[in-house]
């Protein structure tokens, strides 16, 4: 699914106030970006003088005076299981109101307000898929956005058929998560392919689509999921009609549309459709309805 991110302040966006748009304080932990709607955000402030508590849990700091109010403070370097902040740094507290109580999380810096669009789009329907055999096609980078529903097949493994990947690269060296497919081929059927001969490969040479044409993987009680460049797409789709999966077992994801991320440089248009707000995923039964433009 997608979302979107921009300063509230962000006009090109052409933002509408109350459309699915909530503001956040931004802070960061090692690094690392989070945010709290704004509307929980009660103070931001440089602790001084916290109290410490007996008994306490190594993330709680202790407690502070917030305008006549006791505020636990928490460390959050602590809680996630990284190591302090380097001596002489601070760091900022952001006081936060959960249940009626407020705390103090101790972060190393915050960083602006941003207003969040989302979540729009929709996802692969893969509670509609349990009992049924998966089939993933992916090729290049088109491998990263199913490559979730494999982990899930493989982490409810009881709830599902059988699990089958095939992945292409124009050359070994550009086959995505090599080392991870590797140690999950005990757990799955792995069918992987380069376009062009080259030295030590052996396995299939050639493109994506005629790897799954030799291989034939069988439509009885199966879904075929397939993602890669729009021309692999086609031919992919072609080859499957071609061994008996039926439109509603196929699906894709048109991914490559999107540009904004929230329907409003219309780019992701598609007839009727803009792929950010309800793609990007289709089954191939509503696919074909739409011009073919993708």
């Amino acid at each position: 699914m997608a979302q979107a991110v921009a300063t509230r302040d962000s006009t090109e966006l052409n933002i509408i106030p109350g459309e699915n748009l909530e503001d956040f304080v931004t802070f960061v932990i090692k690094d690392q970006m989070f945010g709290i709607p704004v509307l929980k955000v009660q103070d931001i402030l440089t602790p001084h003088s916290i109290a410490s508590i007996p008994l306490a849990p190594p993330e709680v700091k202790g407690s502070i005076n917030l305008r006549g109010r006791i505020v636990t403070v928490i460390d959050v370097r602590i809680r996630l299981g990284l190591e302090k902040l380097p001596e002489g740094k601070a760091g900022m507290g952001v006081t936060v109101e959960q249940d009626n109580e407020l705390y103090t999380l101790l972060v190393d810096k915050v960083g602006d307000v941003i207003g969040m669009r989302g979540p729009l789009g929709n996802c692969f329907p893969i509670d509609d898929w349990k009992g049924k055999n998966i089939t993933i096609i992916a090729g290049g980078c088109g491998l990263a956005p199913v490559w979730p529903i494999l982990q899930t097949v493989l982490a409810n493994k009881k709830d599902f058929g059988e699990l089958t990947l095939f992945n292409g690269g124009r050359t070994s060296g550009d086959i995505l998560y090599r080392d991870e497919i590797e140690s999950l081929s005990s757990e799955m059927k792995v069918q992987l392919s380069v376009d062009a001969e080259e030295p030590g490969w052996e396995d299939y040479v050639g493109f994506v689509p005629s790897n799954v044409l030799d291989k034939k993987p069988s439509p009885k009680n199966a879904i075929a999921i397939t993602c890669g460049p729009p021309i692999m797409i086609k031919f992919v789709i072609q080859n499957l009609a071609e061994m008996g999966f039926s439109d509603d077992q196929i699906f894709t994801t048109v991914e490559n549309k999107m540009k904004c991320g929230i329907g409003k440089c219309g780019r992701c248009n598609i007839g009727k459709d803009y792929v950010c707000i309800k793609g990007p995923v289709y089954c191939w039964a509503d696919l074909k309805k739409l011009p073919l433009d993708y």
